[in-house]
């Protein structure tokens, strides 16, 4: 029983279901949801402007993440249209692997956290078969070493999709599913990212500055990160999280958000909309440390895995009513 095969069963029912989601980006309104209490995250927006720093990044300046000032010229200087992603013709898809990749650069809080980031995201990119290209491999170094630039930034968006996109090619769709990035997310968190962050959340929702189609950004700490935020790009990094990426009543446009509570164990939660209105479909994955690829090079072990899923030991599926 391969890795794949194993995690992919598990949530596949899941991912299934908010793969509709992802096939009705123009079509269809989600269901009013509110913030399921499961998750933590307020349902209030408390949502501000960063307090401007020296603006933007230059796509080659090389800026310091390990500052507050650093990571926010480097994220508004990174928007996901930019010539990687146009080179690779996926700028306009490419917004889950923007959203980890802020992710990695906003949890990098010291020069430790940046090189478990770092050595996360190879690790899961080779265990998938997936491994870094040159300019990829160069941009982890830069990660690293905590001087970075936008062109670093946006190859890394490059790697962090290709990993979200092997969750489950099935759904074939160039956007990615909900149960796509609670794959990713917890590879990732298995191997080491976002460790010293309390939570992480990635949410997919209709954005207002993109006509409503949707599209994924990401939140952590009180800092949310958008990578798209016109119809020509531009990428942004504000506090508090916006009023429209929020599971809330009142938000139709909500289609979805993964979260990383750092617990004892950690936890992954995905929650999409449900199948009626007032209810969201939730899966909890506990401990992510349980899908490390090592777990799965001896078949016994993976069959011991799936019995623990069957059973909810590992995995929990179920529906949660919102007021």
């Amino acid at each position: 029983m391969s890795f794949l095969s194993s995690l992919s069963s598990a949530v596949r029912s899941v991912a299934q279901t908010a793969s509709s989601v992802v096939a009705q980006v123009q079509q269809q309104a989600a269901r009013p949801q509110q913030q399921a209490p499961s998750l933590g995250h307020s349902t209030r927006s408390q949502f501000v402007p960063s307090a401007t720093a020296s603006g933007p990044a230059a796509p080659t300046q090389k800026v310091d993440i390990n500052s507050p000032a650093g990571k926010k010229a480097l994220i508004e200087g990174s928007s996901q249209v930019n010539p990687v992603s146009n080179a690779n013709g996926n700028s306009d898809v490419v917004c889950s692997g923007a959203a980890v990749a802020n992710a990695l650069v906003l949890t990098a809080k010291t020069p430790e956290a940046a090189k478990q980031n770092a050595a996360a995201l190879r690790q899961t990119a080779n265990s998938l078969g997936i491994p870094p290209r040159k300019e990829e491999e160069a941009a982890l170094k830069a990660l690293e070493s905590g001087k970075m630039s936008p062109t670093d930034l946006a190859h890394l968006q490059q790697l962090s999709y290709r990993v979200v996109k092997y969750a489950d090619p099935m759904l074939n769709t160039p956007l990615a599913a909900p149960g796509e990035m609670a794959f990713a997310t917890t590879m990732l968190r298995a191997n080491g990212a976002f460790a010293q962050e309390p939570n992480v959340t990635f949410h997919a929702a209709q954005s207002p500055g993109l006509g409503g189609a949707n599209h994924w950004t990401t939140t952590v700490g009180n800092q949310h990160a958008d990578s798209m935020t016109g119809p020509s790009g531009g990428a942004g990094l504000s506090t508090g999280t916006p009023a429209h990426v929020m599971m809330d009543s009142q938000n139709a446009g909500w289609r979805g958000e993964v979260n990383v509570n750092n617990g004892t164990p950690p936890q992954v939660t995905m929650a999409i909309p449900g199948p009626r209105a007032g209810t969201a479909t939730w899966v909890e994955v506990n401990d992510p440390a349980q899908f490390k690829m090592e777990s799965f090079t001896d078949l016994q072990k993976a069959a011991d895995l799936a019995r623990r899923i069957q059973g909810g030991q590992v995995i929990r599926l179920g529906h949660t009513v919102v007021d």
